[in-house]
């Protein structure tokens, strides 16, 4: 019988929600789930007596599921490790695509894969609601600032440039470290430019505030990856359709908003001071961009099986290179065929 020290834990999902899975370091497997219960009782699910397991496999047709009364009793046979899968009660998955979801559910927000659906456009929706939040309000910026027609051109030259390079780094860095864990830090670092667009002074510093902001279009491809990691072939595209164009009401948000709402509520704070007012206003875009950032980081997952940092530490899955990852993208005939399409 295999001792407990061949075995680690790691958080995960099972028949009744999300708690701890257990890996076999020798054989780099799941073979059983430990206390699950539903996901507001995370914490209290792990238990220390270590007295309840239980085993999943997948008998001739029928799904099986075996209690263990102890470690040593929950081993179980090298052919049946082979067939053992993760079960989903809240949606349909298959087992041979990595347990992702045969099925859209729009109106659900359960783990792993409609939370992570609706992360991956409610994430590029805030963020391009940063990325754009300044638009409505360069007329104010203009006057405020001095500037002439061909600045505030410069400037939103500026806006798109950053997002192109961006946009070639995020895929190998998904590749590597996950679309919800790239996109999440992503979101939280373009906070910093959108809080500081309100002290600019001088067409430089908006110009750079605006740059660096800019890397938060970036996020689109994130949130694609993030949603074809937990769909089928057969759903994928429906899912990614939706998300990107959920995703792109961002930017009509930020029209919406900022110039009839944000800045005018701003200038009513303000007393009149337009100067002062377009200042704060950036405050709003930045706060629940990032707020969505953290909620997400902690309260969702890169795939069906959980975060790549956790699966590969458990090895399940194979660490990649970030920079082998684009050196294969950028030599791949398909990548160049897309790009002039």
């Amino acid at each position: 019988m295999e001792g407990k020290e061949n075995f680690t834990k790691t958080k995960g999902y099972g028949e009744n929600g999300y708690g701890t899975v257990r890996f076999d370091n020798q054989k780099g497997q799941v073979i059983f789930l430990e206390n699950f219960d539903l996901y507001d009782n995370v914490e209290n699910s792990i238990h220390s007596d270590e007295s309840s397991y239980k085993t999943a496999f997948e008998m001739e047709t029928k799904w099986s599921w075996t209690t263990a009364h102890s470690i040593d009793d929950a081993s179980i046979s090298e052919s049946e490790s082979e067939n053992i899968i993760l079960q989903f009660d809240n949606i349909k998955t298959d087992p041979q695509q990595d347990h992702k979801a045969t099925e859209i559910k729009f109106l659900s927000f359960t783990r792993p894969h409609m939370r992570g659906f609706h992360g991956s456009w409610m994430c590029f929706a805030v963020a391009f609601f940063m990325w754009f939040s300044i638009a409505p309000l360069l007329p104010v910026v203009q006057k405020c600032l001095n500037l002439t027609t061909s600045d505030i051109w410069l400037s939103n030259i500026c806006s798109v440039s950053g997002t192109v390079i961006v946009r070639f780094l995020m895929g190998p860095l998904c590749d590597k470290y996950g679309a919800k864990s790239s996109m999440t830090k992503l979101i939280a670092i373009c906070t910093i430019p959108c809080y500081l667009l309100g002290t600019s002074n001088n067409l430089f510093s908006l110009c750079l505030f605006r740059t660096i902001l800019s890397f938060a279009g970036g996020t689109f491809v994130a949130g694609q990856y993030w949603a074809s990691c937990m769909f089928t072939k057969s759903v994928v595209g429906t899912a990614m359709a939706v998300s990107g164009g959920w995703g792109s009401v961002g930017f009509a948000i930020a029209n919406i908003l900022m110039g009839s709402v944000i800045y005018p509520f701003c200038t009513y704070l303000a007393k009149g001071d337009e100067d002062f007012a377009w200042r704060i206003s950036f405050i709003f875009p930045a706060t629940l961009a990032l707020f969505t950032a953290l909620f997400f980081s902690q309260f969702s997952d890169d795939c069906p099986l959980g975060n790549y940092k956790d699966i590969q530490k458990n090895g399940l899955m194979e660490e990649k290179s970030a920079v082998e990852s684009f050196r294969s993208g950028s030599l791949n005939l398909n990548t160049w065929i897309l790009f002039m399409q």
